[in-house]
């Protein structure tokens, strides 16, 4: 009976089926528009709220191994942290350690790979593709158009969805292994 759920103004949780519920992070007069919640099949609940409208106070990525006690996960250098907009959030089946986060400021887009055996997070935003002409650049038209998530048994082997879609093989480490796999040309 135990259920999150990410809404506009954070993230809740509930033990009854939804009977009653509380907020875990996120507080009903914060509102942040982007938010979202991911639970691993051991139970660790990650969990992003974004800074679009500069007004919550639990802007961030978090983790949680109970869905109650909140640890922020920083972000590396040269990401914002500070009014961005979406933060969505793929974890890897076959290795629940490894955990990727994509973020959009505006037209930037930021990718992280977090490890949390060990509590390391790499900023990955400089093998997001960028291969103009007919495909195009990595754009996720104001963040609507966004995913990140992980084949079921390669952690590094990622999908990026915007307004089209994208494959790595090495985990966007860099560009080298990246395919266009299909949308707008």
């Amino acid at each position: 009976d135990e259920v999150y759920a990410a809404v506009i103004d954070g993230i809740i949780r509930s033990t009854n089926g939804f009977d009653t519920y509380e907020f875990v992070l996120g507080t009903p007069d914060n509102i942040s528009l982007f938010t979202e919640v991911a639970i691993t099949s051991t139970g660790r609940v990650y969990a992003t709220i974004s800074d679009d409208n500069g007004n919550n106070d639990d802007i961030g990525i978090w983790t949680s191994s109970n869905g109650i006690n909140w640890q922020e996960i920083e972000v590396p250098t040269g990401v914002p942290t500070r009014r961005y907009e979406r933060t969505t959030i793929g974890i890897s089946p076959s290795n629940e350690n490894i955990v990727y986060f994509l973020r959009t400021d505006g037209d930037d887009h930021y990718l992280m790979r977090y490890n949390a055996a060990n509590g390391s997070i790499e900023n990955r935003s400089s093998a997001l593709p960028a291969q103009g002409g007919e495909v195009g650049d990595f754009t996720t038209q104001g963040s609507y158009d966004q995913f990140v998530t992980v084949h079921p048994d390669n952690s590094d082997i990622v999908y990026l969805g915007g307004a089209n879609l994208w494959r790595s093989t090495n985990g966007f480490s860099n560009e080298n292994a990246t395919d266009w796999i299909g949308g707008y040309s």
